[in-house]
């Protein structure tokens, strides 16, 4: 069994200026958390900001949508694996429900997801590498289908309770956070997105039940911070999964407590319409509006100090201490909302403030709820 020296929370809060209408949706503020290892023998999750639910009915704004969904299921001794698609969905109404190839193409992507190799690690660990693609192939009939900011969102049960770290339901209603921190050990972070798909009878009949988790690991895809003027026929920069992208893998660590894995695999990114059917071939994007609202990578790391701080920080130790560093990459971070949106002359504007507000941090055991 793996053991942490200590495990830090960190809830980086974002904050949303938008109206309702018959077009968008009030914005709903969820929460969600990132991991990151420091060394050997002390890990940190750290917030990846509060996950924004930004449901959408109309052109230039963006959404967040599951590029496909599957059941997973591993045979632990044999290594070998089986990948499930969801059924075909027919009514999505929620925004956890949404599925990115249902709003374009009336049905899930079931081969945008393959297992590229599955291996033995050390301490009872198994490595697998999920493959994932862009369903459409062809980038000079569709280059409108651009998606960003993607990833893939490992759904499984937990128990594991952060009691101030409070979470926006998609249901309804709030919830402490509740996750299995131990099974994947790998994640880029954890989010409540999509979180409830699994008992939706429009994906899995029968329906995955009994979870008890709220946040979910997840690892980013197609990580890509290349500056210069976005190009939808040759695109690059802004964590863009192209049309026509080939396979790209990610590897995650699981921590096996039996001879089978069992979760739902989830693809989702963030997604703005750039055109209409008649101009499909001569899109227009508006970034970084089409980006993710929440902040979309969080990066945690101790700073080597011993002459300030004695650096012996230990879950369940009130009495011991690190200093720590935190980077936060939003892609909308500082920008006012422009009145005018959307404006092909600015490009770069944004239709609503989304800023990160607070960064509050949970160790349990170690420190009650800190908000810087």
């Amino acid at each position: 069994m793996r053991f942490l020296a200590a495990f830090l929370l960190i809830l980086i809060i974002v904050v949303f200026t938008a109206c309702s209408s018959k077009d968008i949706n009030p914005v709903i503020p969820d929460t969600g958390i990132n991991d990151e290892i420091v060394d050997g023998d002390f890990e940190i999750a750290a917030g990846d900001a509060s996950d924004v639910i930004y449901s959408v009915s109309s052109r230039n704004v963006t959404a967040y949508k599951a590029l496909g969904a599957y059941r997973v299921i591993i045979d632990t001794d044999s290594l070998t694996g089986e990948i499930l698609p969801s059924r075909n969905a027919q009514a999505i109404g929620d925004t956890f429900d949404a599925d990115l190839t249902q709003f374009l193409t009336k049905s899930p992507c079931y081969n945008c997801l393959k297992i590229v190799d599955i291996d033995y690690m050390g301490e009872n660990q198994i490595k697998i590498g999920f493959a994932i693609k862009h369903p459409f192939s062809d980038i000079l009939t569709r280059p409108d289908l651009h998606g960003f900011d993607v990833r893939g969102i490992v759904v499984s049960d937990g128990d594991f309770t952060f009691p101030n770290t409070i979470v926006n339901l998609s249901e309804g209603g709030t919830s402490a956070a509740v996750a299995n921190t131990d099974f994947v050990a790998n994640p880029h972070g954890y989010t409540h997105h999509f979180d409830k798909l699994v008992e939706n009878t429009n994906y899995f009949d029968p329906p995955v039940v009994g979870y008890d988790a709220n946040i979910n690991p997840y690892r980013r895809y197609f990580e890509d911070i290349r500056p210069g003027e976005f190009d939808p026929t040759d695109p690059v920069g802004r964590n863009v999964m192209p049309v026509g992208s080939g396979w790209e893998t990610q590897h995650f660590v699981f921590n096996p407590s039996g001879s089978t894995l069992d979760f739902v695999f989830i693809l989702d990114c963030a997604y703005g319409q750039s055109a209409t059917y008649e101009n499909r071939t001569t899109p227009f994007y508006f970034l970084p509006e089409f980006n993710r609202k929440e902040s979309w990578k969080t990066e945690v790391w101790k700073v080597d100090d011993p002459g300030t701080y004695a650096d012996n920080l230990r879950a369940g130790d009130a009495a011991s201490e690190a200093q720590l560093r935190i980077l936060v990459s939003d892609w909308q971070a500082g920008l006012e909302a422009y009145p005018d949106y959307p404006n092909i002359s600015f490009p770069e504007k944004i239709s609503a403030k989304s800023d990160v507000e607070s960064i509050s941090i949970e160790i349990p055991g170690v420190t009650e709820f800190l908000t810087i």
